[in-house]
């Protein structure tokens, strides 16, 4: 038989040769199918595949999310002022009236702008209790941060405490009268 090992017998001078060892196909089956077959690589395979689906599911969700959101563009919604205040870090002055606030969110950025009414009086003293940083403040602004004109006044506060955070807040206040002032504010995300 070609290939098989053969040791040679006994000196007895038969010349009979035997197999080395040699086991039927059937033990050579139990033998490899024993050690191929053991539960634990069964096991570590179906993880593995696990972990493959849920991190090509997880990528997939992702792109899916973002191809969306560019066909989508900028959203813009509703918002309640208080909700909106609160989120720059801010209280909404206790007599504001004729409230408008909006968010509009985009893949990169968050925007929020709004207007309402105050009293004139109560305008430059509201600002100027507002936290921020007022590190680098527009001209003519006095050392609370606040520049005013014969028009209003003109606010820009860096990194208002809020949460998430935007990168500046701008406010304008236009007189609209003795009595009242009309103030509008947008955050930017730089």
């Amino acid at each position: 038989m070609a290939g098989d090992v053969r040791k040679q017998g006994a000196d007895d001078g038969s010349g009979i040769s035997v197999p080395l060892e040699h086991n039927s196909p059937v033990q050579d089956h139990q033998m490899n199918s024993s050690s191929v077959h053991s539960p634990k690589p069964r096991r570590a395979k179906w993880l593995i595949a696990l972990t493959a689906t849920a991190v090509l599911g997880g990528v997939a969700y992702v792109v899916m999310r973002i191809t969306r959101a560019l066909d989508e563009g900028p959203q813009e919604r509703t918002m309640a002022r208080s909700k909106a205040m609160s989120e720059i870090g801010w209280k909404l002055p206790e007599n504001a009236s004729d409230q408008e606030c909006t968010s509009l969110t985009d893949l990169a950025a968050r925007t929020l702008s709004g207007t309402f009414r105050m009293p004139r009086a109560a305008a430059r003293p509201w600002l100027a209790a507002l936290p921020g940083d007022r590190g680098n403040p527009t001209n003519g602004a006095g050392p609370d941060g606040v520049a005013e004109s014969k028009d209003g006044l003109t606010f820009i506060v860096r990194n208002p405490p809020g949460r998430p955070q935007p990168d500046a807040v701008q406010v304008e206040v236009r007189w609209e009268g003795q009595e009242t002032a009309a103030v509008t504010f947008q955050t930017f995300d730089y």
